[in-house]
């Protein structure tokens, strides 16, 4: 029974080392995944602000020039159809103002959201790190309750102990499906 003993510290040591790695991947995936989100999170934002700048730009310039060239016939020949003109590009101008205000609202709004989230997301995992016992990170669905000053260890559905022998003079339990 001691080499049974000894190899079950032995397969306990590995699974110990094993759901450490595992916690270690799992932490470091997780933290390429909240850089991951924050990059791309920024280059969309860089991107769609840039397009909306570039669209704003290049209203702003056909614009001009067609602000320009009704202001010259409108001196030519002053008549209501080139007044006209004037207001409508006028309004065009203004709703491109309005819309592309609208639109950069919109992605503030958006970034700032999605911030939030990441910040909320942060709290969590840190809320997660801090009370959730390594013992419940290594067996799933394990809990612990208290009752009545009585401490108990609540196993997953469909899941039973099992008695695997001793490991020097300490029981040890196998966690097995019913």
């Amino acid at each position: 029974m001691e080499s049974n003993g000894t190899s079950l510290q032995s397969l306990a040591e590995r699974i110990r080392a094993k759901t450490e790695q595992d916690a270690q991947e799992i932490e470091t995936l997780t933290r390429q995944q909240f850089e991951s989100l924050s990059r791309s999170l920024s280059a969309s934002s860089k991107n769609a602000l840039n397009t909306t700048e570039n669209a704003i730009r290049n209203s702003i310039t056909e614009l001009e020039k067609n602000i320009t060239s009704r202001f010259q016939s409108l001196g030519d020949m002053f008549n209501w159809k080139y007044l006209y003109s004037v207001i409508l590009s006028g309004g065009i101008v203004l709703a491109t103002l309005i819309l592309c205000g609208g639109l950069i609202t919109m992605y503030h709004h958006r970034i700032t959201d999605l911030r939030q989230e990441i910040v909320e997301l942060k709290a969590q995992k840190e809320t997660w790190d801090r009370d959730f016992p390594p013992i419940q990170r290594a067996f799933s669905g394990l809990e612990l309750y208290q009752s009545e000053g009585k401490q108990y260890l609540l196993l997953p559905e469909g899941r039973i102990f099992r008695m695997a022998g001793t490991v020097g003079k300490r029981e040890a339990l196998e966690l097995v499906r019913k």
